[in-house]
């Protein structure tokens, strides 16, 4: 009777731990997965301020180059 009281308290803990595990494993997948999508949406985000400052940096040039002509 001891034995087999014994077997089932393994078998729950052997249980419990695996539950635990598993879904330790699918919240980290989870996780992974929504740091990868925002990691996606920055370098989306960062490109297009790039592209912006790029434009911005160009049209100060050009308006730089007319005012230092009018000047002489």
């Amino acid at each position: 009777m001891i034995n087999k009281s014994k077997d089932v308290d393994d078998t729950l803990f052997l249980g419990v731990i695996t539950g635990a595990t598993l879904a330790l494993l699918i919240w980290t997948s989870i996780v992974v997965y929504d740091i990868q999508k925002d990691v996606k949406d920055i370098r989306v985000t960062l490109d297009t301020i790039q592209e912006t400052l790029k434009s911005i940096e160009h049209s100060n040039m050009i308006l730089e180059t007319d005012i230092s002509s009018k000047s002489k």
